[in-house]
């Protein structure tokens, strides 16, 4: 039955929160990242070079398992709402306004979200694979 699933009353006050926190770390790690690499010029040479490079790896790992952990996401969502023909499955929590999809078009999405889900871990494979031969080819 098509319409408006109910909706998780907490939901959009989890989401704003989520929203604050993401925003809150991302000023404080701008911050932190500009105070290392003020330091960051005062170090020899070669200590500078293998800092970067650290951070670069770090950061690589965290984009490869970003997008990775989405394209699961995103395929397990596709495979919920075609088995269930319906989006959003049910079990998920819905924000409030979310309409129902069912039968023929939820199944689409379904395949829409699968295919951006096959997608997103093709991503990380191949930023993982670029990011390893520029390791490769860096002197150190």
């Amino acid at each position: 039955m098509p319409g408006v699933p109910p909706s998780d009353s907490g939901g959009n006050r989890r989401i704003l929160l989520a929203v604050g926190v993401f925003v809150a770390a991302g000023m404080a790690g701008l911050a932190a990242l500009r105070r290392w690499l003020d330091a960051l010029r005062f170090k020899p040479a070669d200590e500078a070079a293998q800092s970067l490079r650290l951070a670069l790896q770090l950061l690589q790992g965290a984009l490869v398992l970003g997008l990775g952990a989405f394209g699961v996401y995103a395929f397990r969502l596709g495979t919920r709402t075609k088995a269930a023909e319906r989006f959003p499955p049910p079990g998920t929590a819905a924000l409030a306004g979310t309409r129902v999809v069912e039968g023929r078009a939820a199944r689409t999405q379904g395949t829409v979200l699968q295919a951006v889900g096959v997608l997103f871990l093709v991503f990380a494979v191949v930023t993982g694979l670029l990011v390893y031969r520029l390791f490769a080819l860096l002197p150190g």
